[in-house]
């Protein structure tokens, strides 16, 4: 079998770049935009637990990498410093100043304001996309992204991973969102833990899921 990577570009939105490509190849009309908007519109949903959730651990460690500065973590979640309103500050302060008031009170919910300028982030290579993306989009296109971690330095950490979808039984499975079993499979080269880009296998970037490595 004849396995080739294709360039992605290289400005922040190398992974929904690779992404819009697997579509593309299969006949869907998708671009970085269109990739990043499914993303980025369930942060607007306030009943969405997931995205609520995650947006809330995203806060947390935007504050904590900005306390220690830490310059690793604010590039990974800086896209998240948005969610530090005052009212977040302040609800800290408290659980920092007065445990029992804190515990009481716990940390401010997360406005609708916030979750806006949180949309508007996301639709801009300042989100550079992660886990919570590949869950979001195997979830709503039925695709199941494989990732092959690599790295040009040499030496180790290498290898395959995968996040898993509740309900498919694959033994890579290890949790994540629920929602249906994927229709398609597609795989993406992350080199560095930085950059992603686009795997095709003989020739195709995209599979059918229940057909193993066999083009759709």
């Amino acid at each position: 079998m004849e396995v080739t990577v294709s360039a992605s570009v290289g400005d922040g939105s190398c992974f929904f770049d690779s992404i819009a490509q697997i579509l593309r190849s299969g006949g869907h009309d998708a671009t970085i935009q269109t990739i990043r908007q499914v993303v980025a519109s369930t942060v607007l949903d306030a009943d969405d637990d997931a995205a609520t959730a995650t947006m809330l651990q995203w806060r947390e460690l935007a504050y904590g990498a900005l306390k220690e500065r830490d310059a690793a973590m604010i590039e990974e979640f800086g896209h998240a410093f948005v969610l530090l309103d005052a009212a977040y500050i302040a609800s800290v302060d408290v659980v920092a100043g007065s445990p029992a008031a804190g515990a009481a009170a716990g940390p401010a919910p997360i406005s609708d304001e916030c979750r806006q300028r949180l949309y508007d982030v996301m639709m801009t290579p300042r989100y550079q996309g992660e886990e919570y993306a590949l869950r979001v989009l195997e979830s709503k296109l039925g695709v199941r992204c494989r990732v092959y971690q690599t790295s040009s330095r040499g030496g180790g950490g290498s290898g395959y991973w995968h996040h898993g979808v509740v309900g498919d039984n694959d033994s890579d499975n290890d949790g994540g969102s629920v929602s249906p079993s994927p229709k398609y499979v597609c795989a993406l080269l992350h080199t560095d833990g930085r950059h992603y880009e686009p795997m095709a296998f003989n020739g195709d970037f995209l599979f059918y899921y229940h057909r193993g490595l066999q083009s759709s």
